[in-house]
């Protein structure tokens, strides 16, 4: 009977883990900060929308870095292993060589479970910790559901840098489609890159989505 309520227990917490995975497609909002190297330090509010189907990722807002204000668009588009960036209407390219995850990290732990808010109003909350090399996340997620969840938010800090994401406002689906196309100040040339100068590599990149 133990050795049962025992694969009982570590059933249930790989199913917590590897269960975990974003919905195909969602949207909402996402603020940030982070300190990086030699980078300058930013904080931001973007609108984002998550394609897995589509394999993209979509971010539009204002980002305060180098002392000053920027309006930034982005689309990771990992189909074409492309990122687009733009700043105050200027359009950079350059190449992505990673992949979206679309689940937790596989390495995640449960920590506890606890709550946002407080009764009646409370939300259920989980929170998972791991580790890559000398880089370490923490992540706090929401079950919706049929084995998927989202993130409320993620904090990371290593030798060099640290960092902390928080969402809100998060839904299933995406409203508009057309987030997904090329930003319309870049050139639809599959070959042209311009990656941006090393003032402007400060705009966060969500690897953990």
């Amino acid at each position: 009977m133990e050795k049962y309520l025992v694969l009982l227990s570590f059933a249930a917490l790989i199913v917590s883990v590897f269960g975990c995975c974003w919905p195909s497609e969602f949207e909402g909002y996402s603020g940030s900060s982070q300190k990086a190297d030699n980078s300058p330090a930013l904080s931001g509010f973007y609108a984002i929308a998550v394609s897995k189907t589509k394999q993209k990722i979509y971010s539009s807002g204002k980002v305060f870095a180098n002392n000053r204000q920027y309006a930034v668009t982005t689309l990771f588009d990992y189909t074409k292993g492309k990122k687009y960036l733009v700043v105050d209407n200027r359009c950079y390219t350059s190449a992505i060589s990673s992949s979206m995850t679309g689940c937790l990290n596989p390495k995640a732990k449960f920590i506890l479970s606890s709550h946002y808010g407080a009764t009646p109003n409370k939300l259920p909350v989980k929170v998972y910790s791991w580790s890559d090399a000398l880089d370490y996340k923490t992540a706090i997620v929401v079950d919706v559901g049929a084995g998927q969840c989202v993130l409320q938010a993620i904090s990371g800090f290593s030798t060099s840098a640290i960092s902390n994401t928080g969402y809100l406002g998060l839904k299933k689906g995406i409203t508009n489609p057309a987030v997904f196309n090329i930003p319309a100040p870049c050139p639809k040339t599959e070959s042209y890159m311009n990656e941006e100068p090393d003032h402007l590599k400060f705009v966060p990149h969500d690897d953990w989505l």
